[in-house]
């Protein structure tokens, strides 16, 4: 409390990160659902002119940017769970003939499941 917008942030970043296991398909979806009802209704309200100045707008939308900050590290942190395979895919990529790329693919989804 009382802290800067950055320190706010980097605070739901640190919960985000804790909440690493959790974060599953279904939280992604509620997540999603809940950033297009969320920016479906502020725009609502621009256009039907509710906001006589930025400040009203901003707000108004202050749900909408903490939506926004905790996608920003689900979205991160999900991506950690997956940047360990990229590299050995890339070279799987490059792999001569398509039964090896295929035996090698399976493998690493194996391992990702």
């Amino acid at each position: 409390e009382g802290g800067t917008p950055q320190d706010a942030a980097y605070a739901m970043a640190d919960v985000v990160a804790r909440l690493g296991p959790s974060l599953d398909e279904g939280f992604v979806a509620w997540l999603k659902f809940e950033i297009q009802g969320e920016e479906r209704r502020v725009e609502s309200m621009r256009e039907r002119g509710e906001f006589e100045t930025e400040e009203e707008e901003a707000s108004e939308s202050s749900w909408l940017s903490v939506l926004y900050i905790v996608r920003a590290g689900v979205y991160k942190e999900l991506g950690k769970k997956y940047e360990r395979y990229v590299t050995p895919i890339s070279y799987i990529l490059r792999l001569k003939t398509a039964k090896q790329r295929s035996t090698m693919i399976r493998l690493v989804m194996d391992d990702l499941t």
